[in-house]
């Protein structure tokens, strides 16, 4: 209401033409609180709110709020943009402090922000300019005198309370930036007589600028004129209509950085000095100044942005500054860094990308080298430009430079390069992104090119013609990307250009040979009209385009077809006025060419396309008549214009003669033949000729003649027997024109000769003919035949590899490993010294046949009469029975050394499985490094019957299904003639292949391929000597209840490409298979100790002694031998184990361990092993359990650690006496007593509750624990009965020297005390501090703390020596001891931390009130030191007491075991739980609390010795802590070794998965550029060490987002999915997907999860991670538009579809409304109604 009369003008405009407001999520908007929102008293949670315009916006003050009604503004409730009433507190040097907002909130204004540069009143005057005191003067005046006025905030920091507010008029008026940018001087543009107004110094130069620059008005409405007196003061207006620019001291002087310098600056710059000034930017828009530069170079440069870049300019000798690593270049265009870009493909005129090439280039473009550019397009918003230094661009002329669509005009000749090339057109591409189409028709109608890709490339500069040049505004689709294009801002739609080239850039035609005919005969041209029947001229026809044929149903296709060109000068207007038309275009069908065709010609669309491309070429003219078949009857500019359909033409020859007869003298005649259309009379009888369009086995043959009239041969009358597409003469038996059908019989029906000789062969089997080598492949060679008769693009002959006569060679070890090169052909090959040119004499024929139009011959030089073997040449794999000798081709060798895969015939392939090969191991474990592939070996067909039979039975499969589909099998061990296998028997010495796919017999046990379909056994006691017996040799056993899947694995089968998946485990086991000594698919040798009758498998052993001919068995144990074992199963009744082939034993649950088992089969799993000792030992029954090898001996075990590690004779229950005092451990707390176990016995006893104490105990659990320690005295035994009665009350021990309850502090005193009388310090002298304190550090003694907590742990030889070998290496003693980090790679609970804190507070408040019993005892005895002194030590005694005293109350409440406080209690802790890795961990964070971190070390390497070999994991949280302590208190080495020390204890990759944790952490913590390289060396090492395990790959992959490194994640990416097996990769992509979600770009991460979910269509839960990803960090929309796709494409199954739509409506639920819910429910209905 109170806009001025402007506003209003403003507003009534935009009435007119209304603003659209978007409002869109996530936008941030300004609203008004309509003033009806607050309705009275009554409080309402909604409020009306208004969205103003951004002129009221700018009017709108912000005013303090009724404190009744509102709560009063904070500083975090005030925003930046807030217009409020500011009054001036202070004028400080650089600006003002003001008030606002009724003075609660306090602000400043800089002295830029005052709202213009206020200038004395004689601004022209320099020296009064020059004046700094009198321009600060100045605007301090002015705000003196005008102290309200209005601001506008424009930053507010609330930690630091400050608050920034601005009144410049193009903030305080919210003026575009765009307006404000217009109001300066233009980039680049150089400014005079700029007058310095201030200098910052070491900074830059504020230069006010001339006054025709500056602003008419201050840019402030007249509202805001109004607010304030300040704004109509007419000092302020003048300094608001300046402008300013500023310039940095980097580019306000040339010159090196002396010249640069504050004081040279400063003497230059001075305050009233004038400057020309180069505007280098004007978009500052908060401070409303211009950027700008005063250095020479800068002002003197033509190309100062990248703006000043024009496209197509040419620029000479401009310097190459860099080769980058792809081969392109940099080059420097300008003084202020502009750069242009010159890629490979513009640095030459020939794309070479040779090795040579690449040297020559740079060597021409070295840094520092001279080059003349011309600039390609410049990108001036992206800074980006790319120029070219190819020649024929560089040295175009400039007429023929085209930089814009406007400037093209129809036949000018442009200069381009090819961009981009496709079959049927090419791109080329001008200046400035300008580019236009050259089709593949326009390319063979005027320059006779069949092909473009064979022509051209990518980068080749071509002088172009403009043919066609249009604007359009709806795009077509276009495999080009048009950048330029321009949007039409009136209609809204998108327009671009099409513009049409012509490569042939002259238009004056030129005459060549072929045309010589045509052009003699311009003056007398022959004319055609366009009718059907009427006869074209010889080479009147020019081929522009081939079209293959496509498919039908029922194997049915349709013909393809050339489109001909024909030329106006040929042709008559068919219309009433006569005269030429344009070029014509027709169709000429590939079933138009001949007048009979033969049948392998006609067999499928293939052979009439090959057909017709070997008759027609592209460019080429016709060199025989046409006639037209068909008229379209279209319009002249139809035709000219192609709109519509073709004529279609025909070559047939016998057509043109009919077509010539009829139209001479002996038309008349009845007899003649004629070709007739329908406007032609026929009657019964006439002769007709056309050709066979169709056969209908319903009907019959379907003859066609012009203009597409048709007849019919029926089936009665031999239709069926008509050759298709042939032509043929036939007579009119019947019409019905009433329908328009005709009914014709054929003259001339085919016979059977016809048709015999129609398909006769040049050549046959057995004849011998001479070649000529063509072309020399590796696998074939291509000759042409040197015969009569024989047409050469017609016939395909070939020399196979098998097929050339060469000497087989026997397979021998090569210490030099053979290198495999498919490119190049090496001695011992068949090949090798063939030659293209050299002639081959009487090659014998021994293949011919038709095929796809051509007469394809197979050749040998072999003797066949001679050869031996039988057949000569096989086309089919029953040609070969088993036995059969042959030679074969080695044409690759499979994956995993499985075999070779062979060539007998170019027909037949065939396989040779590894063990068929050799018996010679080192060739088989490297047969792609010791057989040549091209080689010509012997060998015999293998009898797959015996083999699939066999197999059958390894793998419990039926014998159909095993041995269906299976490939011929080659054997070159095998004799000739023999084709079987025989059994391995007891003492052989074979080979065999680790095969893990197939079923373990016997488990544990390693399963063997071996020779014929048999399969070894070797028991996993056999894989070597029991010396060297390994933990879990062949890694986890799978179990044997599930099937195993014949995958082909196994090395006897061609589908090698397939893995064993039985054998591997999809997740990253601990073992790693591929890395052990028994890895899958490793050949082994191996002696035979046992075959299984009535079954194809034996039993086999590895063992060296073993293999030296021992295979007597192994001895039964005797009882009491420690002896190791392998588990064969864990369960319930208890550990069964392996000792040797035939004995077997059992480990009851209860001698497993000492302690209790949570899960014994997780702990013993099957194939790992064990130590016990020998309990029994005896013969098994006859019928053993197993049939395969039967059991001998049964032995019972015991494990038990207590049992393995006692070396002393234990106490038996005679030797127990009563009244006798031991010590015991706690075994079991019941609510009647607690039971005991009795020191070195294995005798227990029972404490009744009223002997566990001298008090009464209500709650025995809460005193004692199984595991503690305790004294006890026998006080009953009962011999009958063997039981035994214990005391615990403490009242038995109080006598004993050796009592637990002697504190630590006591003795440390008694310490103290002997100490101080040896020495003989008086503690009553004077000077006794100054005396102890000299001799501790003459002594060097600073362990007198820890010693006495040393002194009462158990291993007091250990602590000794720890703290000697302190005293004398580290020297920590000197030192005083401060806090260190305890931090050893866990996270402890905070409940140990407030019991510490508690007890400090405990310890202060002991402190203050022994202070104030000192301070007592001290006003009492003032003047009598010695008294004083003994009162002190009494106060100390008394601490200590009281300390003791909590000890003892936190031993008895148990709170002592919650938080240790010494290393007494950690050790009485570990007592009873030595493998609890928690309780070890603190014991090291305790001493690294007290900077001892050499008996921190101990403590992890005690945890190492005690925790049991068993607990795995317990160790490996050890090794973590002890690693932790090495990387922040140890060097490289140290950590090194370390880790080399875990590896070899535990799995290696764990180890190294923690210790990339520990240097994560590192990095994130510090930023240290040396943690950064240590961490990256760790994860290189780890990955490549690890290479095939997908868990190192994530890990280093998240470590790289984290750290923001996305390129080299890339990178690394590509390297894992080489690394990792396919069946990873799925895994693999989804996890770094969603850390590219988390960390990186969510479209990224959207690529990787789209590429994953199309090829696993049907992978649920990849798509159902990918939702989740997209709801949590992307969006939910476009989770929703997944789930729409996932629906429509209709791939899943009906159980799939609805986990689907279940996780589609949870979705909705948490993140949808009503709406979405009822969209997914009634998607779901029309999904199960279309199902139904």
């Amino acid at each position: 209401e109170d806009a001025d009369s402007e506003m209003e003008d403003e507003s009534k405009n935009t009435k007119k033409k209304k603003e659209k407001h978007i409002l869109s999520t996530g936008r941030l908007l300004d609203f008004f609180i309509s003033a009806d929102s607050n309705h009275g008293s009554n409080k309402t949670s909604v409020y009306s709110l208004k969205l103003p315009s951004q002129r009221n916006l700018a009017h709108h003050f912000v005013t303090p709020l009724p404190s009744a009604q509102w709560a009063p503004y904070t500083l975090a409730s005030i925003a930046p943009g807030w217009l409020v009433h500011a009054k001036v507190e202070a004028v400080a040097k650089n600006g003002l402090c003001v008030t606002f907002l009724n003075s609660v909130f306090r602000g400043s204004i800089e002295l830029g922000h005052l709202g213009g540069y206020h200038l004395p009143p004689t601004s022209k005057d320099t020296k009064t300019i020059g004046n700094n005191n009198n321009k600060e003067e100045m605007w301090k005046k002015i705000f003196r005198k005008y102290q309200h006025f209005p601001a506008r905030v424009i930053a507010v920091d609330a930690p630091t309370k400050l608050i920034r507010l601005t009144l410049m008029p193009h903030l305080l008026q919210y003026q575009s930036a765009a307006s404000l940018s217009a109001s300066l001087p233009n980039v680049g543009s150089i400014v005079e007589d700029c007058t310095v107004v201030r200098t910052d110094p070491g900074i830059g130069a504020l230069l006010t600028l001339p006054d025709d620059h500056a602003s008419e008005s201050p840019g402030l409405s007249k509202k805001m004129l109004k607010s304030s007196e300040l704004f109509q003061a007419q000092e302020f207006q003048e300094a608001a209509c300046l402008k300013a620019v500023y310039v940095h001291i980097s580019k306000a002087l040339d010159g090196d950085k002396n010249d640069q310098s504050a004081s040279v600056f400063g003497k230059e710059f001075a305050p009233g000095t004038n400057h020309s000034v180069r505007i280098l930017g004007n978009g500052n828009w908060v401070d409303g100044v211009a950027s700008g530069a005063c250095a020479p170079s800068i002002l003197e440069s033509h190309v100062l942005t990248h703006s000043d870049l024009k496209p197509g300019q040419l620029y000479k000798q401009v310097p190459v500054i860099a080769q980058l690593k792809g081969g392109s270049i940099l080059v420097q265009l300008g003084t202020n860094g502009i750069r242009a870009l010159i890629p490979p493909m513009h640095l030459s005129e020939s794309n070479s990308t040779s090795e040579y090439r690449k040297k020559i280039l740079k060597t021409k473009y070295a840094v520092d080298a001279k080059v003349d550019v011309r600039v390609l397009h410049v990108d001036p918003i992206r800074k980006k430009c790319m120029a070219t230094t190819k020649k024929a661009l560089v040295k175009a002329p400039e007429s023929e430079i085209a930089t814009s669509y406007e400037s093209l005009t129809l036949g000018d000749k442009v200069t381009g390069f090819v961009s981009k090339v496709e079959k049927k057109s090419m791109y080329v591409t001008f200046f400035n992104k300008v580019y236009g189409v050259v089709t593949a028709r326009s390319l063979a109608t005027e320059m006779g090119m069949e092909s473009i890709e064979d022509n051209y490339s990518i980068g080749d500069v071509v002088t172009c013609r403009i043919a066609k040049l249009k604007k359009r505004t709806s795009r077509r689709r276009s495999n080009a990307i048009d950048e330029d294009a321009d949007s039409d801002e009136d209609d809204g739609q998108r327009a671009y250009w099409e513009v049409t080239l012509s490569i042939k850039a002259e238009t004056d035609e030129v005459v060549n040979d072929d045309d010589q005919e045509d052009f003699m005969a311009l003056s007398k041209p022959k004319e055609v009209k366009i009718q059907a029947g009427n006869i074209l001229p010889s080479k009147s026809m020019k081929i522009v385009e081939l079209v293959k044929g496509r498919r039908k149903e029922k194997g049915s296709f349709v013909p393809g077809y050339a489109i001909v060109s024909i030329k106006s000068k040929y042709l008559l207007d068919t219309s009433d006025q006569d005269g030429m038309v344009a070029n014509l275009e027709c169709k000429l069908p590939f079933d138009q060419l001949l007048d009979e065709y033969s049948a392998d010609d006609i067999d499928s669309v293939e052979s009439l396309d090959a057909l017709a491309q070997s008759a027609l070429k592209i460019g080429k003219k016709i060199n025989q008549k046409g006639i037209i078949l068909t008229d379209p009857h279209k319009s002249n500019v139809d035709y000219s214009s192609g709109i519509g359909k073709l004529p279609v033409v025909s070559i047939r020859k016998s057509f043109i003669q009919t077509i010539e007869g009829q139209s001479s003298e002996n038309e008349s005649k009845a007899e003649n033949v004629i070709c007739p259309s329908p406007k032609t009379s026929l009657f019964v009888g006439a002769l007709l000729q056309g050709y066979v369009a169709q056969i209908d086995p319903r009907y019959g043959a379907f003859v066609r003649f012009l203009d597409g009239l048709t007849g019919l041969i029926p089936k009665k009358s031999g239709g069926m027997d008509m050759p298709l597409y042939e032509t043929v003469v036939t007579k009119v038996k019947a019409i019905d024109e009433g329908k328009g059908q005709m009914q014709l019989q054929p003259i001339n029906p085919p016979s059977s000769a016809k048709q015999k000789t129609r398909s006769t062969l040049p050549l046959k089997v057995g004849d011998h003919v001479d070649v000529k080598v063509h072309k020399v492949d590796f696998f074939a060679v291509t000759v042409r035949i040197m015969e009569d008769g024989i047409d050469e693009d017609k016939t395909q002959a070939i020399l196979h590899c098998t097929m050339k006569d060469s000497t087989p060679k026997k397979i021998k070890y090569h210490k030099k490993a053979v290198t495999n090169d498919l490119e190049k052909i090496t001695k011992g090959h068949p090949f090798y010294g063939l030659k293209a040119g050299q002639v081959l004499s009487q090659l014998t024929v021994v293949f011919a046949k038709r095929h796809r139009g051509k007469f394809q011959v197979y050749l040998t030089d072999r003797d066949l009469e001679s050869a031996e073997e039988k057949p000569a040449f096989a086309s089919e794999q029953s040609e070969l029975t088993p036995g059969t000798s042959t030679s074969v081709v080695v044409t690759g060798v499979a994956p995993n050394n499985k075999g070779l895969y062979v060539d007998v015939s170019p027909f037949v392939k065939g396989f040779i499985p590894g063990l068929e090969v050799t018996k010679n191991i080192k060739i088989l474990n490297n047969l792609s490094s010791q057989v040549s592939i091209g080689s010509k070996i012997e060998c015999s067909v293998m009898d797959q019957t015996q083999w699939n039979e066999n197999r059958a039975k390894n793998l419990n499969q039926n014998k159909k299904t095993a041995a269906k589909s299976k490939p011929l099998l080659f054997s070159v061990l095998a004799e000739e003639g023999d084709s079987e296998v025989a059994k391995p028997s007891r003492g052989n010495l074979i080979i065999g292949r680790i095969q893990r796919s197939l079923k373990q017999a016997q488990s544990p046990a390693l399963m063997i391929a071996l020779r014929g379909g048999f399969a070894g056994r070797c028991c996993i006691t056999e894989l070597d000597e029991n010396d060297d017996w390994a933990n879990m040799p062949i890694g986890r056993i799978h179990d044997e209840k599930k099937s195993v899947k014949d995958d082909g694995a196994d090395g006897d089968d061609m589908e090698v490409d397939k893995e064993p998946q039985e054998a591997e485990d999809d997740s990253d086991d601990d073992n790693e298979e591929s890395d052990s000594e028994f890895a899958d698919g490793k050949y082994v040798e191996c002696r035979v100790l046992k075959g299984v009758p009535k079954h194809p498998l034996v039993d086999v052993s590895l063992r060296s002694s073993r293999i030296e001919g021992d295979l007597d068995d192994d001895a039964a144990p005797l009882e009491g031998e420690t002896v190791h074992a392998y588990v064969v199963q864990t369960n319930k009744k208890g550990c069964f184990i392996r000792l040797a082939r035939g004995i077997e034993g059992r480990v009851t649950l209860k001698e497993l361990c000492d302690g209790y088992l949570p899960d014994p089969a997780a702990s013993f799993p099957a194939g790992r092993l064990v130590v016990g000792k020998v309990k029994t030992v005896r013969e098994a029954p006859k019928k053993g359990k197993h049939a395969i090898n039967p059991v001998k001996f049964l032995v019972d075990l015991d494990m038990r650690e207590s049992t393995l590690l006692d070396q002393k004779k234990l106490l038996t229950f005679d030797d127990i006496t009563v009244d006798t005092k031991y010590k015991g451990t706690i075994t079991r707390v019941e609510s009647y007593g607690v039971f005991v176990q009795i020191k070195d016995s294995k005798v227990s006893g029972l404490a009744h509750m009223s002997e566990c104490s001298d008090n009464y105990i209500k709650n025995l659990g809460a005193l004692y624990d199984p595991g503690d320690l305790v004294k006890l005295v026998v006080i009953k035994k009962n011999t009958g009965n063997k039981t035994l009665g214990f005391s615990l009350k403490a009242s038995h021990f109080e006598d004993d020297e050796d009592s637990d309850d002697s504190s630590v502090e006591d003795d440390g005193d008694s310490v103290d005390e002997e100490m101080l009388d040896a020495e003989g310090l008086d503690s009553d002298d004077e000077n006794f501090g100054a005396k102890l304190a000299a001799k501790m550090q003459q002594d060097g003694d600073s362990d007198d703390d820890s010693s006495s907590e040393e002194d009462s742990e158990e291993d007091d030889d250990d602590d000794d020596e720890s703290s000697a070998s302190e005293d004398d290496s580290e020297g920590e003693e000197e030192a005083p001891k401060v806090s260190m980090d305890t931090d050893v790679g866990f996270d402890w609970n905070a409940k140990g931390s407030a019991a510490k804190a508690k007890s400090n507070d405990d310890d202060s408040s002991d402190d203050s009130e022994s202070d104030s019993d000192d301070d007592s005892d001290d006003e009492e005895n003032e003047g009598k030191a010695s008294t004083h002194k003994s009162r002190k030590k009494q106060a100390q005694r008394r601490r200590e007491e009281k300390e003791i005293s909590r000890r003892e109350m936190a031993l008895a409440d148990g709170t002592a075991d919650e938080n240790p406080e010494t290393a007494g209690d950690f050790e009485r802790l570990l007592a009873g739980s030595p493998n609890s890795s928690e309780l070890w961990i603190r014991y090291m964070a305790f001493y690294l609390s007290l900077a001892d971190i050499p008996s921190a070390r101990k403590v992890a390497e005690k945890a190492l010795e005690r925790i049991e070999f068993r607990q795995e994991t317990e160790k490996l949280n050890v090794w973590t802590a002890l690693l932790t302590l090495e990387h922040k208190y140890g060097n490289y080495d140290s950590l090194q070794k370390t880790v080399d020390r875990a590896c070899s204890q535990c799995n290696p990759k764990h180890v190294y998965l923690r210790i990339c944790e520990i240097l994560v952490k590192d990095v994130a913590a510090t930023s240290n550029p040396e943690s950064v390289v240590r961490a990256n060396a760790m994860f290189v090492k780890m990955c490549k060490k690890f290479k095939s395990k997908k868990k190192v790959w994530l890990a280093h992959l998240e470590y790289l987002l984290q750290n923001g490194r996305h390129q080299e994640a890339h990178s690394l990416m590509k390297r894992a999915l080489l690394s990792l097996k396919p069946y990873k990769h799925a895994e693999t992509m989804s996890k770094f997907a969603q850390l590219e979600f988390e960390y990186g770009s969510p479209e990224r991460a959207r690529t990787v999860f789209d590429g994953i979910v199309e090829k696993f269509a049907k992978r649920l839960d990849l798509f159902f991670v990918y939702i989740d990803k997209e709801v949590k960090h992307g969006t939910v929309s476009h989770a929703r538009n997944l789930l729409e796709k996932k629906v429509a494409e209709g791939k899943l199954s009906d159980k799939q579809m609805k986990s689907l739509f279940k996780k589609w409506f949870r979705m909705e639920e948490i993140h949808g409304n009503a709406e979405e819910q009822d969209h997914v429910k009634q998607t779901a209905r029309e999904y199960v109604e279309k199902s139904m």
